[in-house]
């Protein structure tokens, strides 16, 4: 800003506006996204999710929260995109969230072909099955499994009998 000139009761002012060295500035774009298998009884809209920032695996201090209102979706902005030597920072993100039924997988980090790039990850929620009993009108195998397995054991041995059966025949004769 610089004083140009002084009127009565006021000063013009001419401002002018430095571009910012946004060849050093990035971001990180942050989606969650929910795998809950088969099933359309699970929940997870109440759930707010924080994800924090880690530069070259350290945390950096900042993090975002997602959640359905904001669209499981927020950006983490004017980040360094090289340090103080001149190296690109690798930036990864991490979720702080611990439950017993959800497992986290982290997508790679895509980088779009911008100079400096962006980059946007996603993070999906998938439901772990096999958490206790689970009937197979909710999606998990239940007894289903044990099932086949007896179906598999049974016609085997029919198999078996039969065959054994018509050796026996074929020498008697």
């Amino acid at each position: 800003i610089e004083k140009v000139s002084e009127t009565e009761n006021s000063f013009v002012y001419k401002i002018t506006n430095d571009v910012l060295d946004s060849s050093n500035e990035t971001s990180v774009t942050v989606n969650k996204a929910w795998d809950t298998g088969m099933s359309e009884g699970i929940t997870y809209e109440q759930f707010e999710i924080t994800i924090k920032l880690l530069a070259n695996g350290a945390d950096t201090g900042r993090s975002v929260t997602l959640s359905l209102r904001n669209g499981w979706k927020d950006v983490f902005r004017g980040l360094p995109y090289k340090d103080d030597a001149g190296n690109v920072i690798d930036y990864t993100v991490l979720e702080v969230w611990e439950h017993k039924d959800w497992l986290p997988i982290y997508g790679e980090i895509s980088q779009t072909d911008t100079s400096p790039p962006t980059h946007e990850v996603t993070v999906t929620n998938s439901y772990r099955w096999g958490r206790g009993y689970e009937l197979p009108s909710t999606g998990g195998l239940g007894q289903t499994i044990w099932i086949l397995i007896g179906y598999a054991i049974m016609t085997a041995s029919l198999l078996s009998a039969y065959i054994i059966r018509r050796k026996r025949e074929r020498r008697t004769k």
